[in-house]
């Protein structure tokens, strides 16, 4: 295969990455509406057939493979964009979910595209100044860095910290 023909190859696959990812982030969105309005009406007793059923118990019943968790925050979100901010959980499809998250007690009508256009544009390192700024919070810049020794297992992955034994050595 010739450098030309990897090169588009490439491109298409890669075209078709970007769109089954915004198509699973829409679906995401749809969900968390879908999620809310379900929570919010109690519909959930309905499926359960018991009007005493919990949603917690709904959420071990359904065949969607979300943590607990991860439904509440999908929740949270759809009720911050859509419902108090008014702008859409579409405008903030291309923002990952960590960071529409860490927007969840910081983003208001007045900040929203500035926050959004950060959530967007920004280097993971940068962002967690701005969230740590915004937080109140010391950033890398600003922290006097205490640092901590580990060792890791490389057979199981556990990790320790180093005690020191106090002597110089």
């Amino acid at each position: 295969m010739t450098n030309e023909k990897q090169g588009q190859e490439a491109f298409e696959l890669y075209d078709q990455i970007r769109e089954n990812e915004l198509q699973r982030r829409e679906l995401l969105g749809l969900n968390a509406k879908l999620l809310y309005k379900m929570k919010e009406k109690k519909l959930y007793k309905a499926m359960l057939g018991d009007e005493q059923g919990e949603w917690a118990g709904f959420l071990g019943q359904i065949d969607i493979f979300y943590t607990r968790s991860r439904i509440n925050k999908l929740i949270n979100i759809f009720k911050k964009f859509e419902l108090e901010l008014e702008i859409g959980i579409s405008q903030a499809i291309d923002v990952p979910i960590t960071r529409l998250i860490d927007l969840l007690k910081i983003i208001t009508k007045e900040n929203a595209e500035e926050w959004l256009n950060k959530a967007k544009t920004l280097s993971s390192k940068d962002w967690r100044i701005e969230i740590r700024e915004i937080k109140g919070l010391p950033t890398e810049d600003d922290c006097e860095h205490k640092m901590q020794k580990y060792e890791i297992c490389k057979i199981c992955g556990l990790k320790h910290k180093i005690q020191h034994s106090g002597i110089a050595g």
